[in-house]
């Protein structure tokens, strides 16, 4: 899923799109989660917290296992990199413009900056107030801090809707405004502004009698509920209306002054201060601006835009380099060495007695050589330049003076002497980080900035407005959300780092959050320019820290080179006045990269061999240091170990090491998704490193495991797995054996009787000796395959010899076996083994005290319906209960369908049909929501059955006729032979009951198991219908479940006593005697077990005249 596709809105009841379709989470609790990350955009919610929200208050004992599996499940729906774990908790990762609540707060902010822009403000407004659908965070209930933040955001509601009158009113939308203000005022009568402007919007609509009508209204209101008086200014508004003071015609604001003719954002107040000292220089009042700055901050871009304001001014412009040569007074020769060197005589004497020996310091005099700066020539130099003012008011523009001379300098301070009396304005632009220890220009600067003359702008990056001005200027669109937090993080608002990004990515024909963003040529250049000027070891430092991250780790560089951490921080002074890092000042020694985009260009200008060594530095002494039981902490080790692994075996072997640890670690959180990641790491320098061939096959292992766990069923091969393993590391081949049963049951994969390849695997495992759990694991896992593959004595020998190997496991494994094993024992006469075999499961998982979630609901999944089977139909409510409880901590999909489904035939079993036809349609909603496969077949044998309960056979029958149309599901054909008789269809009957008889009533294996459920099923027809024979093949098939409920497969039908089937053939046998004791043996189980309506067929039967 891309990233930017994934929306999620809370201004309503929660929804979760993902490219447009929705995504919403079914269940309270993941819905809680989704709704509880959204309070905190940007932050992470704490563990705590978020359990707290999650289940309202109360979390269960295993709340926090059951959360990691909700999350991981939600990473499944949002996508994976969506819900970003820590060690602090969660955090909601789907951009700015992915949460609705943020997309509203912003576009209020853009209103509120659009003063005198009353169309562009409504557009926001308008567009901020049709994302509110219902009460923000409807989810997390009364929560209290989720309530203050409702709270607010109402009242910003409130206060939008107003602007948004307010600003149409102003745009000259005169009825639209009154449109929203009568709305308003009939949810909050007593508002003043919003009674205000309403009676001015009827005013200036021409409809003065009913702007009067408002306020006297809004008076009697106020006075009647409150007892005061409304506020002084709506008199006042009142007398004007009634004077006719307020103008008929639009109100609307001047337009917006021109942009310029290049992109310029973000300097409006620096603009105006300099547009200040120039009004006061043209008034003969000058000034020095002192305008200071990283590289790239758009120094000289502001110079250019004042001299553009520079109306009437001569303009001189002069500027250093870094050519690695001092020329003297260089900047300010280049600025107006030629106007003096072309001096006319007049000129010349206008210019005064100084400008012989200001002609030779500046080396322009005929005769001159080289400039000669001493103080006496600086002096007659600044004087001629006061008189050059004199004559027209002057602008000196002096670019790049870190880089300038002594004599360059002296000279600025010399001219802003006198110059607050001159129409002189002296423009100087200069690298405050570079203005290092003796440079000329420091102490300059320091003494000017003391004289009321001097101005200092300390140019900073642009804000996001800014950055959002600079693209809508550059290409002519509003860029998205994203697209601006992307540019601030990576650029972090320098101009020249944004000019260069944004001319890159007009080149692309489409921009795609998750595209790589390379490092444009001109930043490039710049980044090595400055890390040039820093001494080697600096940038020595700089380009290993670059490799880390933003936030440089102090320690961990002084170990990687070999020196102290106090030395570190001596190297780096140097970079942090060049805005190469920022520092902490309340912390010293917390430093960053001051742009991403410079540390980028610094990891680019690595070559592969310096790369490689610095990720082997750094990984090596991350690697002494990792704590095992911290994820972040081995995965950052291996970040660093994969890159330099391939030159270096014995980093490569660390890696795959702690990248297995970090998988565990991440599975044990329940994070399936980024345990794979981890796993997959560990793989990728298996190749460089000389691990032992057990050893890496327990990894390939443990990544097919995962990749399994994940549901990528495609891409496991544990068959290949089990082979390398043969012979050579039996554990991991009885591991892969284990693996490819469980996958082969998920893939349904076809078996091939007893010589099936999960069987022959898991043989041969089990020809070594192994520990008690696996030894356990692997007779379970031969006694299902087994089954499945149809071998069923086998299976029963081998699930006796596996409940016995479960008595020697530990409580986990043993319950796991002992589910299995009643899973092999489907035969009726094994129903009361089974349910003792379950409950015991389900026992021993519940001292796990939620450590075993996973098995405890696969028994307890199991044991409902052979509750029902046995009778037991109070147990049976008791354990759905249970479950549902269980099944919505652990955040079990399956369980939220399989709930209603037996609610559904319980409740049609005891006649109670309105209940059930509810619960049947909840059943198909439920269980398609969540993807279950045979949704259709299930809710067409409940449906026709309840309409045959509700007396419509017709009905019934169209229902699995609808269904058997398209759907090659051979029970159907049972189905369709009871419908057709009961409809009143005999021929159809009768012909569908020859072609079952001549299968002799057996469906094909693929549906073994449910032979009695089927038999149960045309019982009846067959009685009416069939022959003798007919009944005897049905009575042999249905006879071991005498005395049990019939229950279709996992619970999804319910059919009654197996007595009453049994007693309706027996009549058909003419057998009256055997009938009466069946159908009364039914009658008393039946009444007791609540089955009302089974019940009273069975009395039917009882007083019908063949039974006597």
């Amino acid at each position: 899923m891309s990233r930017w596709l994934t929306r999620v809105s809370v201004l309503g009841d929660l929804q979760v799109t993902v490219d447009g379709a929705d995504h919403t989470p079914a269940g309270a609790i993941p819905r809680r989660v989704v709704a509880a990350l959204a309070s905190t955009p940007g932050r992470a919610v704490p563990l705590d917290r978020l359990i707290h929200l999650a289940w309202a208050g109360r979390p269960p004992s295993s709340a926090r296992n059951s959360l990691q599996s909700h999350v991981s499940r939600l990473r499944g729906r949002l996508g994976a990199d969506r819900i970003v774990g820590d060690h602090l908790g969660y955090r909601l990762d789907v951009g700015e413009d992915g949460l609705d609540v943020a997309e509203f707060e912003r576009l209020l902010d853009r209103a509120a900056a659009q003063a005198g822009r009353p169309e562009q403000a409504a557009q926001h407004l308008a567009a901020a107030l049709a994302l509110w659908r219902a009460t923000p965070y409807a989810e997390l209930g009364d929560d209290p801090d989720v309530a203050l933040r409702v709270a607010e955001l109402e009242h910003r509601r409130r206060l939008a809707r107003l602007d948004l009158a307010e600003a149409r009113l102003l745009a000259g939308q005169h009825a639209a405004a009154s449109t929203d203000l009568a709305q308003f005022l009939v949810e909050q009568p007593l508002d003043h502004r919003a009674a205000a402007l309403q009676a001015r919007a009827l005013y200036l609509a021409g409809q003065q009698a009913e702007a009067l009508a408002v306020l006297a209204d809004h008076r009697r209101a106020t006075r009647d509920e409150l007892g005061l008086d409304p506020p002084a200014e709506l008199d006042e508004l009142e007398q004007s209306l009634l004077r006719r003071e307020l103008p008929t015609a639009s109100v609307s604001a001047p337009g917006p002054r021109p942009a310029a003719p290049s992109a310029f954002v973000g300097r409006a107040a620096e603009l105006a201060a300099a547009d200040e000292l120039l009004a006061a220089a043209d008034g003969g009042a000058g000034g020095l601006l002192l305008v200071s700055g990283e590289p790239g901050i758009g120094k000289t871009r502001l110079a250019t835009e004042i001299t553009a304001h520079a109306t009437g001014f001569a303009i001189a412009w002069g500027r250093c380099y870094d050519d690695g040569q001092v020329r003297a007074l260089a900047p300010w020769r280049e600025a107006v060495g030629d106007w003096l060197a072309v001096a006319s005589a007049a000129d010349a004497a206008r210019l005064g007695p100084q400008w012989p020996r200001a002609a030779a310091t500046l080396g322009i005099a005929p005769t001159a050589g080289e400039p000669s700066p001493d103080d006496l020539g600086l002096a007659a130099l600044a004087e001629v330049l006061h008189r050059m003012a004199a004559v027209r008011p002057l602008l000196v523009v002096l670019d790049d003076l870190h880089w300038g001379d002594p004599a360059s300098a002296r000279l600025v301070e010399l001219v802003s002497r006198d110059i607050a009396a001159s129409p002189l304005v002296v423009l100087a632009l200069f690298r405050d980080g570079e203005l290092a220890g003796a440079h000329p220009f420091r102490g300059v600067v320091g003494r000017v900035r003391r004289r009321d003359s001097t101005r200092a702008l300390g140019l900073r990056e642009l804000d996001a407005d800014a950055v959002t001005s600079y693209v809508e200027t550059r290409t002519g669109a509003t860029p998205p959300d994203w697209l601006v937090a992307r540019l601030m993080e990576r650029t972090g608002g320098n101009p020249f780092y944004l000019r260069e990004t944004v001319d890159l990515l007009t080149e692309r024909d489409r921009l795609d959050p998750s595209d790589p963003w390379p490092v444009p040529e001109g930043a490039f250049a710049l980044t090595e320019q400055r890390l040039a000027g820093l001494a080697p070891p600096t940038a020595d430092l700089l380009r290993t820290a670059a490799l880390d991250g933003t936030v440089l780790d102090v320690p961990l560089l002084a170990a990687a080179h070999d020196t102290t951490p106090l030395e570190v921080l001596r190297l780096l002074d140097d970079a942090v006045p060049r805005r190469l890092l920022d520092a902490d000042p309340e912390h010293p020694g917390r430093l960053w990269f001051a742009h991403d985009l410079v540390r980028e260009a610094i990891v680019d200008s690595l070559t592969p061999a310096t790369r490689a060594d610095r990720h082997g530095r750094l990984g090596a002494v991350l690697a002494e240091r990792a704590d095992q039981r911290d994820e972040a902490s081995l995965g950052r080790a291996v970040r660093h170990l994969l890159p330099a692994s391939i030159a270096a075996p014995d980093l490569a072997a660390t890696a795959v090491r702690l990248s297995a640890a970090a998988s565990r670690l991440a599975l044990a959180r329940g994070d399936v998704d980024e345990a794979l990641r981890h796993q997959r790491a560990a793989l990728q320098p298996a190749g460089s490193a000389s691990l032992p061939p057990a050893e890496l096959l327990g990894l390939r292992l443990d990544l097919a495991e995962l990749t399994h766990r994940a549901g990528r069923l495609d891409e496991v091969d544990y068959r290949r797995l089990a082979d390398a393993a043969h012979g050579v590391a039996p554990e991991v081949e009885a591991r892969a054996a284990l693996g490819h049963e469980h996958w082969s049951v998920d893939a349904r994969r076809p078996r091939t009787g007893a010589d099936d390849t999960s069987v022959v695997l898991l043989r041969r495992a089990l020809t070594h000796d192994h520990p008690p759990d696996l030894r356990a694991a692997l007779l379970g896992a031969l006694a299902q395959a087994l089954a499945f593959a149809g071998a069923l004595d086998q299976a029963r020998l081998v699930a006796g010899r596996a409940e016995a190997a479960a008595d020697a496991a530990s409580d986990r494994v043993r319950a796991e076996t002992l589910t299995t094993v009643a899973t092999v024992l489907d035969r009726p006469a094994d129903l009361a083994t089974r349910v003792r075999l379950l409950e015991t499961a389900t026992a021993l998982t519940e001292q796990g005290d939620g450590e075993f979630v996973g098995a405890d609901l696969v028994a307890r999944r199991r044991l409902v319906p052979d509750l029902i089977r046995l009778g037991r139909l109070a147990d049976a409510d008791l354990a759905i209960d249970d479950l549902l409880v269980r099944a919505e901590a652990a955040g079990s999909e399956i369980d939220r369908w399989h709930v209603p489904l037996w609610r559904a035939v319980l409740s049609l079993g005891r006649g109670r049909l309105a209940e059930a036809e509810l619960l049947v349609e909840r059943f198909r909603v439920v269980a398609t929501h969540h993807g279950y496969a045979d949704t259709d077949r299930v809710h067409g044998v409940l449906s026709a059955l309840l309409h045959l309960e509700q007396g419509a056979p017709q009905a019934a029958r169209e229902v699995v006729e609808l269904r058997a149309a398209d759907d090659r599901f051979e029970p159907w054909d049972w189905t369709r032979l009871l419908t057709d008789w009961a409809a009143g269809h005999r021929d159809l009957a009768a012909a569908r009951l020859v072609d079952l008889s001549a299968r002799r009533f057996r469906p094909s294996p693929l549906f073994a198991g449910i032979e009695v459920f089927l038999g149960c099923l045309v019982a009846a027809p067959v009685a009416d219908l069939g022959e003798a024979t007919h009944a005897a093949e049905l009575t042999r098939i249905i006879a071991p479940a005498r005395g049990q409920n019939v229950v279709l497969g996992a619970g999804a039908a319910l059919l009654g006593s197996a007595s009453h089937h049994l007693g309706v053939l027996a009549l058909r046998s003419g057998d009256a005697d055997t009938a009466r004791e069946l159908l009364g043996e039914a009658l008393r189980q039946q009444r007791a077990w609540g089955l009302r309506p089974a019940a009273e067929r069975s009395a039917a039967l009882l007083r019908a005249p063949e039974a006597r």
